[in-house]
């Protein structure tokens, strides 16, 4: 698994342009409902790939679409590994766009889920879980609180940074 970071750096997304204009969002979305696992995956990793643009990424495209429950849906189904870090990082993208997109991951339920993925033994599944709830948190003093007064972050936090600081 890649981070976003070290996927930035080796300029793997970095052709994209703009490419909405040939994307089949509703497709994509489509295939992300599969109950095969293959369908299910490369379109979650298409949806990522296509979310982390650098400029204006197509955010409300996916999002009208009813993306959001999808991916909520699919973190609590699956344990696959690969499935969890591409899912998570849709999230996390979708999060950082405007206080609708991240009202609506919060609304579905998703930090919870989140904050299980802190504790995960993937350390690149946790780096995702963090960047998501940062933006969540970062939307504004609304989600910033209710994380924080969760008292459960700080929890489980501290030890997954400890336990990767040391790594």
């Amino acid at each position: 698994l890649t981070s976003p970071i070290k996927e930035e750096l080796a300029g793997t997304d970095q052709n994209m342009g703009n490419v909405n204009d040939n994307v089949d969002f509703r497709g994509i979305v489509q295939r992300i409902k599969s109950q095969q696992f293959k369908v299910k995956l490369d379109a979650i990793t298409e949806c990522r790939k296509i979310l982390s643009k650098q400029k204006n990424p197509p955010i409300d495209d996916f999002f009208k679409l009813g993306v959001v429950p999808l991916l909520v849906e699919t973190l609590q189904r699956h344990t696959d590994t690969v499935m969890l870090f591409e899912t998570t990082w849709a999230l996390t993208n979708i999060a950082s766009g405007e206080s609708v997109h991240t009202n609506a991951v919060v609304q579905s339920g998703a930090c919870t889920i989140l904050l299980k993925l802190l504790c995960h033994s993937d350390p690149s599944i946790c780096e995702q879980a963090v960047w998501a709830l940062g933006n969540i948190a970062g939307d504004g003093a609304k989600f910033r609180d209710m994380l924080l007064n969760d008292g459960n972050i700080i929890e489980v936090l501290a030890p997954t940074i400890a336990r990767f600081w040391e790594a």
